[in-house]
This record gives structure tokens, C-alpha cells and sequence, in this order.
């Protein structure tokens, strides 16, 4: 609800971060964001919280160790996990929420994001 008990867990998570981010094998997904923030698509508070907080993991790792999972279709049906459920975002519209969230980027960092650690993460190997 933003009081004070999320301010707290924020910065609890800050910190829990801030030491991932120092080990440099270390990636991140960005993904299960309606954990997070259940309903985030239909509050503009919630998702500028949650934006402010991926944009802060993408400064902490840096493009190069950030990817998006959209989970589809996994989680979707039994949770509001990404938002992808009957109460909110498609996953084409969960895409493109994202990449409007990432338009100040370079392409070349986009794509890192949106499939370039990922490849190199998992060793997916595209002709």
C-alpha cells in the first residue's frame, strides 16, 4: 500500500541486490512482477513503484545481466504473477508495457533484455 512497511521491505531488498549485484556470475529475471505488486497494470502508483524498482536492478546488474520472462503461460493461470490472468495484461501487452519502461535504452541494450542474456544464460543458440 506504500506505508511504511514497504519502505522497509524495500530497502531490505535493496540491500539483498546490492550484494547479488557485487558477485559478477550472478543474473537477474525480470519477471513475477504481480508479486510484487498485484494489480500493478491497472494502478498507475503501483507501476511507477515497480518501474522505479526494475529500473533499479537494471542500473545495479546492467542490461547484460537483466533479462524479462514473462512466464507465459505457466504462472499465468494460477496467479496475477505478471499480471497475465484474467484480471489484467495479455502477454503481448506485458511486452509492450515493458518496452515502453525501456525506450530510454539503446537497441543494443533492449535487446539484451529482451533476449540477449537470456541466450547467453541459458546457451541458446539461434542460426
Amino acid at each position: 500500500d506504500g506505508g511504511v512497511l514497504d519502505e522497509k521491505e524495500i530497502e531490505t531488498w535493496r540491500v539483498g541486490m546490492r550484494a547479488m549485484a557485487a558477485v559478477p556470475h550472478v543474473c537477474v529475471k525480470i519477471s513475477m512482477l504481480g508479486y510484487i505488486a498485484p494489480g500493478w497494470g491497472r494502478s498507475k502508483r503501483k507501476e511507477a513503484v515497480l518501474r522505479g524498482l526494475v529500473e533499479e536492478t537494471i542500473q545495479l546488474f546492467g542490461p547484460e545481466r537483466c533479462m524479462v520472462a514473462s512466464n507465459w503461460w505457466m504462472d499465468a493461470a494460477a496467479s496475477d504473477s505478471d499480471f497475465l490472468s484474467e484480471f489484467g495484461l495479455e502477454a503481448p501487452e506485458f511486452i509492450q508495457r515493458l518496452s515502453e519502461w525501456f525506450a530510454h535504452y539503446s537497441e543494443a541494450d533492449r535487446d539484451l533484455l529482451f533476449a540477449g542474456t537470456a541466450k547467453k544464460f541459458y546457451k541458446i543458440e539461434v542460426d
